[in-house]
């Protein structure tokens, strides 16, 4: 199994449903992300960065908002100038945000 570690830089753009309350939203990010390899020679390597998809939001008090959202990524993993492949992968979210 390929193991592969990367820091992300992205936009992320998000529209809500509904001003309030609990909402639905869709959203989509685009960046750059850099990739580095640990105890292994070659130079680092890193691409574009893309995700879209959907959540929820919902208020836990005045300051903090409960998320959760399932979605697309892909990932463009380019080692050199020749040689460029992409990782897809599905994800899965829950968090909080202040």
């Amino acid at each position: 199994i390929a193991k592969h570690k990367f820091m992300s830089f992205f936009m992320h753009f998000r529209i809500d449903a509904m001003p309030s309350g609990t909402r639905p939203f869709l959203y989509a990010d685009v960046g750059y992300a850099v990739g580095w390899r640990d105890n292994r020679s070659g130079s680092d390597y890193g691409g574009l960065t893309l995700g879209f998809g959907a959540g929820i939001m919902s208020p836990l008090s005045n300051a903090v908002d409960m998320i959760g959202r399932v979605g697309y990524r892909s990932q463009t993993v380019a080692e050199g100038t020749w040689d460029s492949s992409s990782l897809d992968m599905f994800t899965v979210m829950v968090g909080m945000t202040l």
